[in-house]
């Protein structure tokens, strides 16, 4: 019962922050992804340098 109640409050934070907080979640996960395929980029490219 005190775990549905904890959910419940998380929701209503949400809901109170509005769009404001999804933005700004979303924000961040794009940002990780693409700094995670940057990294990969750069690493491939590091990794191949030797083959030249």
């Amino acid at each position: 019962a005190e775990d549905v109640a904890t959910a419940n409050t998380h929701e209503e934070r949400n809901d109170y922050h509005g769009c404001k907080a999804d933005v700004s979640s979303d924000e961040i996960e794009k940002k990780k992804k693409f700094l995670m395929q940057v990294n990969k980029f750069l690493l491939l490219h590091l990794l191949m340098l030797p083959h030249y």
